[in-house]
């Protein structure tokens, strides 16, 4: 009887031995396993960013490269501005003169 009494108390002993082991186990794998996801966390951040980034510089590239357009259109509109109001000054400035003169009449 005492045998079999010492076989059921080794075989509880082992049993606790073997949970024991499982819990710590478990314990490992899922310290493991977050800082396996926190990795793959902070890559897939970094890659985000990456892109972000990317996307950030191409954007600010296109837009100032249509600045540049806008700006280079708008100089040659005044320019042109420029070309007719010298070409006519004179002309504009003697018929206001003519129409003041009519009117004063």
């Amino acid at each position: 009887m005492d045998k079999i009494i010492q076989q059921v108390i080794k075989s509880e002993y082992k049993a606790r031995k073997i949970v024991a082991e499982a819990h710590e186990q478990e314990k490992h794998l899922a310290e493991n396993i977050e800082s396996k996801i926190g990795k793959i966390k902070e890559e897939i951040l970094a890659g985000a960013r990456r892109k972000a980034e990317k996307i950030k510089t191409e954007s600010l590239q296109y837009a100032n490269a249509k600045a540049e357009e806008i700006i280079s259109e708008a100089n040659k509109n005044v320019s042109r501005m420029w070309v007719k109001f010298k070409e006519n000054r004179d002309f504009w400035v003697k018929s206001l003169f003519c129409k003041i003169l009519e009117n004063g009449k």
